[in-house]
């Protein structure tokens, strides 16, 4: 991972990855301070997710390459139905490039097989970039609509000339676009470029079990997976740290809020009742396992510990102190110490 713009507190790198489509991770103010706190939702959701996409689009245009994709007169924005309402991508278009864009609607519903499938769309294509922003997780949502994406341009003769997405997403998300853009014609492929906002996250492996409820779209962390500007974020956040997901359902946390507070206080009713040790979660949700290395051994899983500038024995020190957390309370006082105050708590010194 290369660092390759810093600006306004916020940092911008190069994500290697296999495949045509340029992988980029951005770390801002609102992006962490919305992965680190999962009581917020409504209208303060939609807030901070529309200006961690401002901000990464911002970010994009500082670059080089996305100066050349951003520099367009036209500009098209895709909004995904219902998640991708809040990441508010067409307003992010005229912050960051004073352009005011075409905006489509796509809207999935999940076939019996878990597939998605379109049930709406309004093409509305500019002759420019595509942009749209959504949660990737499998990534089967944002490849049907690309796919739908293809099949429209080519009647109205508006061939995208790049896709620039913006996502809250795992890896294998990102290998599920991969994929589909590599199958896309040479001879008509766009330039896509993949945003992905503090991590490229992991999704429970197939197969496995967890002895508490969990989806195989859970988005969980790792250090080899994020930004060090988020990691240390995280790390630091003792009160979202044990949660099930990232980031949970995007629309549900948009539009319903209460369901969300519903859902997470039944999860944790549920983590409670089972007796789950708070060290379990740890390793399963919050990605600590690697903490208990020392610092040596741990820096070797890290795609950053070359990066100047990352304060390294910071982040171990609040990784290790995580783990000790974990290892030393019963699950049930840190939900009525720590969520049952409805925001997120700085980790205690050891």
């Amino acid at each position: 991972m290369r660092l390759i713009i810093t600006r306004d507190g916020g940092t911008l790198y190069e994500h290697p990855h296999p495949g045509p489509a340029r992988v980029l991770l951005c770390s801002t103010e609102p992006s962490r301070q919305l992965l680190t706190d999962p009581a917020v939702t409504g209208s303060a959701y939609r807030r901070l997710v529309r200006s961690a996409v401002a901000d990464a689009l911002a970010m994009f245009r500082a670059d080089a390459a996305g100066a050349r994709v951003l520099s367009a007169d036209e500009m098209s924005v895709v909004t995904i139905l219902r998640g991708g309402l809040s990441f508010g991508v067409e307003e992010a278009v005229t912050t960051a490039c004073d352009v005011e864009a075409d905006v489509s609607f796509v809207g999935t519903e999940r076939s019996a097989s878990a597939l998605p499938n379109i049930v709406y769309e309004r093409w509305e294509l500019g002759s420019g970039p595509v942009l749209a922003g959504d949660i990737l997780a499998t990534g089967g949502t944002v490849t049907a609509v690309l796919s739908s994406l293809r099949a429209a341009a080519v009647p109205r003769r508006r061939r995208p000339t790049a896709v620039v997405l913006v996502a809250i997403g795992s890896a294998a998300g990102v290998d599920a676009v991969q994929r589909f853009v590599a199958a896309w014609d040479p001879s008509e492929r766009p330039e896509v470029t993949i945003i992905l906002l503090e991590a490229s996250f992991a999704l429970p492996a197939p197969g496995t079990t967890a002895p508490f409820p969990r989806f195989s779209f859970d988005l969980l962390r790792s250090a080899a997976g994020s930004t060090p500007e988020y990691e240390a974020a995280r790390l630091a956040s003792v009160g979202s740290l044990f949660e099930r997901c990232a980031v949970y359902d995007g629309g549900v946390r948009a539009f319903t809020p209460s369901a969300h507070v519903d859902d997470r206080a039944s999860w944790w009713a549920t983590v409670v009742d089972r007796a789950v040790p708070l060290s379990v979660l740890a390793r399963q949700t919050a990605g600590l396992s690697d903490y208990a290395l020392p610092p040596s051994r741990w820096r070797r899983h890290l795609p950053w510990a070359s990066q100047s500038g990352v304060d390294l024995d910071l982040i171990h020190d609040l990784g290790a102190r995580a783990l000790g957390y974990a290892e030393r309370t019963a699950t049930a006082d840190h939900v009525n110490e720590q969520l049952a105050k409805g925001r997120t708590q700085r980790c205690p010194v050891a």
